[in-house]
């Protein structure tokens, strides 16, 4: 097939199959699992030791990488300057399975990631039908919408326990996550945790031994990233109808986060830059560049709207000391973070005057914690920075700028997939990670710890994946039972007929005639009750029976 699509100068889907083809042979090698939901990486990650194989493989990988997310067109040298390692690939790859090789052991891998490269190849065949799929449902942590959404945390997931964790998804802050590692906590709306909520989680940091903390930012869809990725693609009657939906989806975006968040604001662990405009930063700059992958050499960009500036920063507190405390946006009720009608049950959600007074203020300002920038783009702007204190213990915090790194639609980038490695290596070791989404609403703060709900006895049916099967199968039942079910209403016995009734009677003799197929006697009988009983002549179609039939 390969041979085939380069002979029609088609290198674009000439790599696919090559690289295809080189994934198949190592899976039937055993060198590698070939499963579904597994990203590029990952295999390199399988390959170990095997240090020349892994370089021989990550060329194709790469150029099959620029050509479906980096929109770059595969030139016929660099489909050819794969196809020629094809005899050392073979040669490689029969010296690696005469010797017994020992795969890194996972223990489960990602649901969403091929899926998604092959929507990305079905996308050139198939139209904008599936392109223009709603997919509304931002920093999903739970099964399915966690890993058929493009904003879920589903592959993100899988990382952690490829790299040996245990992830837990807990849907409140309780002594439950005394026993986790790290907690990723997902904002879904662009309001950061309320100021109680803040506060919990660091006193959980300095309760522990080398735990960490993430929060990322809202200002990323990567519903809209994937679809500017994959616009491109589309047939020219669909390009226009795509380039509606992006600009509608930014406009929402856009939306929302001008009700939610309309200026600047500081939150202890941050300031947030809202009046900025978006950049696609490909040139980075800190210590994450240092080691590893050089990331500028990675295809694609990070794009940053609302910068999260460490609260350390001497230019964003001198400026937000000069303004007073933020007001209440219009439409933006404020909800109280204490009186819950349940003692052991407390809601925190960001208020713009959580602090309180204007001194409460200006004293988190002027006493923030440490910050060290991790990483940065080549204007300064922190992309992924730690923040530690006394008050924090051993723990640390890790901000980073929005979910780029962390969401679907983004993570299966080379250079998403890249950061994302490196953000899962600054917490280990890890054995147990917790992903704590919380919306509008704000999160719960539970002084009792949270049962499983994953579902004891009968409630497991409600839960994925046997809610798939369950919920179906119980639907139908009621269908069945509506259909089976009796009539309602006190039950009544219908009266029989008199045997007094003449009807019968005529009933009786008509069926008799009928019987006896004598059609003379039962035209002169019925004459005969014309005559007698009716007193009148018989009608003309009795004189002619034949005819009457």
């Amino acid at each position: 097939a390969a041979m085939r699509a380069m002979q029609a100068e088609d290198f674009d889907d000439a790599i696919a199959f090559l690289y295809g083809y080189l994934l198949l042979a190592l899976d039937q090698s055993r060198l590698i699992h070939l499963q579904k939901g597994k990203t590029n990486r990952m295999y390199l990650l399988e390959l170990g030791s095997l240090v020349p194989l892994r370089q021989n493989v990550e060329v194709a990988m790469l150029i099959f990488e620029a050509s479906y997310f980096g929109k770059h067109r595969v030139t016929r040298e660099q489909f050819l300057a794969v196809w020629q390692q094809l005899e050392s690939f073979h040669q490689m790859l029969q010296a690696a399975s005469a010797v017994p090789h020992q795969r890194p052991t996972t223990h489960a891998h990602a649901k969403l990631a091929i899926g998604l490269l092959l929507t990305v190849t079905c996308l050139a065949a198939s139209g904008c039908g599936p392109w223009l799929a709603d997919d509304l449902s931002y920093g999903a942590v739970t099964s399915p919408d966690a890993n058929r959404s493009l904003n879920g945390l589903g592959l993100h997931r899988k990382l952690w326990e490829a790299s040996g964790a245990k992830c837990l998804t807990p849907q409140r802050l309780s002594p439950k996550l005394n026993h986790v590692d790290v907690i990723v906590l997902v904002g879904q709306t662009f309001e950061p945790p309320g100021i109680v909520a803040r506060q919990w989680l660091e006193n959980w940091l300095a309760d522990g031994k080398g735990r960490t903390l993430i929060y990322f930012g809202r200002d990323f869809n990567a519903d809209i990233f994937y679809r500017q990725q994959t616009l491109a693609r589309l047939s020219s009657a669909d390009h226009r109808r795509g380039e509606e939906l992006i600009a509608i989806r930014q406009a929402d975006e856009l939306r929302s986060r001008l009700q939610q968040l309309p200026e600047p604001i500081f939150c202890d662990w941050f300031y947030a830059d809202v009046h900025r405009s978006y950049r696609d930063y490909q040139k980075f700059e800190g210590p994450w560049t240092e080691g590893g992958e050089n990331l500028d050499w990675l295809l694609g960009g990070w794009p940053v709207g609302m910068a999260l500036q460490p609260p350390d920063s001497q230019v964003w507190k001198r400026r937000l000391l000069k303004l007073p405390q933020p007001s209440t946006p219009n439409g933006l009720r404020a909800v109280p973070t204490r009186g819950s009608a349940n003692p052991t049950m407390r809601p925190s959600r960001w208020t713009p005057k959580e602090f309180g007074s204007e001194d409460a203020r200006r004293s988190a300002i002027e006493n923030p914690l440490d910050s060290e920038v991790l990483l940065a783009a080549n204007d300064d702007t922190p992309l992924v920075f730690r923040l530690t204190s006394a008050r924090l213990g051993d723990g640390q915090i890790l901000v980073v700028a929005n979910g780029f790194p962390l969401l679907n639609g983004s993570l299966i980038t080379p250079l998403g997939g890249e950061i994302g490695e490196q953000l899962i290596e600054a917490c280990q070791p890890a054995q147990r990670v917790a992903l704590l989404a919380f919306d509008q609403r704000g999160l719960t703060i539970s002084e009792t710890a949270e049962s499983d709900q994953s579902g004891a006895g009968l409630e497991m049916l409600t839960v994925w994946p046997l809610s798939a099967i369950t919920m179906p199968a119980a639907l139908l039942g009621i269908i069945a039972c509506a259909a089976w079910w009796p009539i309602l209403g006190r039950p009544q016995t219908l009266d029989k007929r008199s045997v007094s009734d003449f009807g019968l009677h005529v009933e009786a003799i008509g069926s008799l005639m009928m019987e006896t197929r004598d059609s003379a006697y039962a035209t002169q009988t019925t004459q005969e009750y014309f005559h007698k009983v009716r007193g009148e002549a018989p009608p003309a179609w009795l004189s002619n029976p034949a005819g009457g039939e």
